[in-house]
């Protein structure tokens, strides 16, 4: 999933056709209510053993805009009014509601075209004892927290029995807002999972500059090629398209990126080779070919640098135990007032590795409520 996201985020900045130009209006004391919903069908298969199970994660939480700058990036938080994830049985894994206003919540900013940057976040680590609520700082997009193999130490609003996904004695939400310390006892089954959904908000991202109607933008990297296109611009609303595909003979250091208008024509072609097949000399090139006549070709020279054989072995070992992802994701921004409206689609996820197989088909949805 953080593939197709940051697949995304860099594609959209490549639309530089005239047309319509799209950015958010943060307000000031604004308050943005979300609902998110995602049902994921999990099938696992190891030692001749079949699993399938269902699960349904929905998360009702708000943004709340504090300040926002000459600029348009707004500084404001994240706050959780809702969180729920139950299986195909109705087992209940963990819930929280009737949560103080503003109590479990998380420090982002956001700029004008829909970029965050979560300075902390907020997510569940499960265990075969404990299911805990962590508010961790956040590196890049992920979460980091301190401690040792073997142990984690968190900040925790809660725990949960895993069993019943009942909040643990000790704990009280309407007093929820002060973390405790604890330490979490991690194994091979640990997990952590986010409670916001950070990776919706990551493609709120919106393309730098105007688009126009069937705009296309695609761009790999390495076995990942994703493509971004603009399917509707009409009364107030855009439509952006996100779809993604894996292709495992696919050069791992290979990239580029090309783009095509409304119109058919080219927008920009960007290829990136690298060629392994000497040791002693690798090079890199590069040709763009823009459609306004401006060609750039560079070679980058790079003796010295090359790969084993057992080295080229780890490589081709490592894209075999890589996950097949696809997706399907369609988000639609109401640009008369400059704001999203809804995000849905499907992603699929495909592991295949150390004798266990597991296939993740997820359908996600998350609407503007008000």
């Amino acid at each position: 999933m953080k593939k197709i996201l940051l697949l995304s985020i860099f594609i959209l900045t490549a639309f530089c056709v005239k047309a319509t130009e799209l950015n958010y209006q943060w307000k000031s004391g604004a308050a943005y209510h979300f609902k998110a919903k995602v049902l994921d069908d999990v099938s696992t298969s190891m030692m001749g053993m079949e699993m399938k199970e269902q699960f349904t994660t929905t998360t009702d939480f708000v943004l709340h805009i504090q300040n926002v700058d000459a600029n348009g990036t707004a500084n404001a938080i994240l706050y959780l009014v809702s969180f729920n994830v139950v299986d195909s049985k109705g087992n209940l894994f963990a819930s929280l509601s009737d949560i103080p206003k503003k109590a479990i919540k998380s420090d982002v900013s956001v700029d004008k075209k829909g970029n965050f940057t979560f300075l902390k976040k907020i997510y569940m680590v499960t265990t075969a004892s404990s299911n805990v609520l962590v508010y961790g700082k956040a590196d890049g997009n992920s979460v980091s927290a301190g401690g040792q193999a073997g142990n984690l130490k968190v900040d925790a609003y809660a725990e949960f029995d895993p069993k019943t996904g009942k909040i643990k004695a000790g704990y009280n939400v309407q007093e929820i807002e002060n973390t405790t310390s604890v330490t979490v006892k991690l194994s091979e089954d640990t997990d952590m999972i986010d409670v916001l959904p950070y990776d919706f908000l990551e493609l709120l991202a919106l393309p730098e500059g105007n688009v126009a109607l069937n705009d296309e933008v695609t761009a790999t990297a390495g076995m990942y090629k994703m493509t971004v296109k603009v399917n509707e611009l009409a009364n107030g609303i855009a439509g952006l398209n996100h779809t993604m595909a894996t292709d495992k003979s696919a050069d791992m250091f290979g990239g580029g990126a090309s783009g095509k208008s409304g119109d058919g024509s080219s927008m920009f072609d960007m290829n990136m080779d690298t060629d392994f097949e000497n040791a002693d000399d690798m090079d890199m090139d590069m040709d763009m070919d823009f459609s306004d006549d401006m060609d750039m070709d560079m070679d980058l020279g790079m003796g010295g640098f090359g790969m084993t054989g057992e080295e080229q072995g780890a490589m081709e070992m490592s894209k075999s135990m890589s996950p097949d992802m696809t997706c399907n994701i369609t988000s639609k921004f109401n640009y008369s007032i400059g704001m999203f409206n809804s995000v849905k689609g499907t992603v699929s996820t495909n592991i295949n590795t150390m004798g266990m197989k597991m296939q993740v088909d997820s359908k996600l949805e998350m609407v503007l409520v008000k």
